[in-house]
């Protein structure tokens, strides 16, 4: 159900709200009556749509529409009015995208992957040089094994110039970044009231790395902000089941939350972050 039209069109243009909000939810396990999820009502195309507005197509009541809903400002509802005298039922931020990570794993998956690239090639590492970059280098390459054969020492004597040239310049460089590092800055206090700081989210992804978890999460745990002001997410790789196995028994309570990534190539961490973002908010388009 669709009453506004173009999904895509309208996800373009919604901004993406906080993750998570300062309210507390009346239900702690986060739906409250809502009991088992009718499939068929949410869709690919409307996920954008999901994330920027914090709500899910939950099922129906006697022809009526249930829509759970993280983000329930004054704002948001309204907008959500414009799904025909819908119920609206409350789901804590962190329950509906548990459930929106398990509906569209293979979407989100895919747009881990591949969104980048076909949004801005340009900017996509999957293309690693240009064909413009290709001949340029082909001609160098070229170049310099001519000179080789036509000026061995002469050419054997710039390249040693050049590469020490670099490595002096780079020698600097790092030197100056110390030396610019060490100066003593002021730093602005921190907000005394807990309620003023805002809410980070920390993406951990992790491969086989089981053995490093306790130590892991006990840095997290120690770290100088307040708990319910933090949303601590380690993101696993769904065939690692050592590691899934380990992060679930050590992050049973808050701000800590696992992440199963769909298993897929290539994986690598970016991948990972990738999939943690994209199952919390919208992709531009």
């Amino acid at each position: 159900m669709d009453p506004r039209g173009g999904l895509r069109a309208i996800s373009a243009r919604a901004k993406p709200r906080a993750f998570f909000s300062a309210r507390p939810y009346a239900d702690t396990g986060g739906m409250l009556g809502l009991g088992a999820r009718e499939a068929g009502l949410a869709t690919d195309a409307g996920l954008d749509l999901y994330l920027a507005h914090q709500f899910l197509p939950w099922r129906r009541e006697g022809g009526r529409l249930v829509i759970a809903a993280a983000d329930r400002s004054a704002a948001n509802l309204a907008w959500l009015d414009g799904y025909g005298g819908a119920r609206i039922v409350p789901i804590a931020p962190r329950d509906l995208h548990k459930v929106i990570a398990r509906r569209f794993r293979e979407r989100l998956s895919q747009d881990a992957v591949f969104s980048l690239w076909s949004r801005m090639p340009a900017l996509s590492a999957r293309r690693t040089f240009t064909s413009k970059q290709t001949a340029a280098f082909v001609i160098v390459g070229l170049a310099v094994a001519i000179a080789c054969c036509l000026w061995p020492f002469t050419v054997a004597q710039i390249l040693v110039a050049a590469m020490s040239a670099g490595f002096a310049v780079s020698a600097m460089f790092r030197t100056a970044l110390a030396l610019l590092g060490g100066h003593n800055k002021e730093v602005p206090s921190p907000p005394t009231d807990d309620s003023a700081l805002p809410t980070y989210t920390i993406l951990v992804p992790l491969y086989r790395e089981a053995k490093i978890l306790p130590e892991l999460v006990r840095a997290l745990s120690a770290l100088d902000y307040p708990r319910d002001r933090l949303d601590i997410k380690l993101v696993v790789e769904e065939d690692d089941r050592e590691t899934c196995a380990a992060a679930q028994a050590l992050t049973a309570r808050e701000p800590f939350e696992v992440l199963h990534v769909p298993t897929s190539l290539p994986r690598t961490k970016p991948k990972a972050c990738n999939y943690g973002i994209m199952a919390q908010t919208p992709l531009a388009t």
